[in-house]
């Protein structure tokens, strides 16, 4: 839609340009906001790298569980490190990308960011 002058042709000739300024900046708005909606649908992974027996992983996960999957565009996945080969190289690969060097389970990464530990909802959670 372009907005025009003659789209104000019913107020007082000093407020039209006005008008017609205001109307493409609130366009503008109305675009930038939309684009912005359209990228927070694309889905985003996080990653849990757990072990099998870990309390702490347990209490990471259920609150993953609880938190994070139930969003929309959310993609939890949960990777136990104790029986799998191929979930400990991934692992190792992720932190090796991330230069994390030698770090502990349970880790969750986020894109670039990964936070490693939890201790409960209320600290780590938050």
């Amino acid at each position: 839609m372009r907005v025009t002058n003659r789209m104000f042709a019913v107020l007082p000739p000093a407020r039209r340009a006005r008008a017609a300024r205001l109307a493409a900046v609130l366009l503008l708005a109305v675009v930038a906001l939309f684009a912005g909606v359209v990228r927070a649908q694309q889905a985003v992974s996080v990653y849990a790298f757990v072990s099998e027996g870990c309390p702490h992983c347990e209490k990471s996960v259920d609150f993953l569980r609880r938190e994070a999957a139930p969003l929309p565009g959310v993609q939890l996945h949960v990777l136990e490190l104790t029986r799998s080969a191929e979930n400990r190289n991934l692992f190792a690969a992720a932190m090796a990308r991330l230069g994390a060097g030698r770090v502990g389970v349970p880790t969750v990464l986020i894109g670039s960011h990964h936070v490693v530990g939890y201790y409960d909802d209320a600290t780590t959670g938050a």
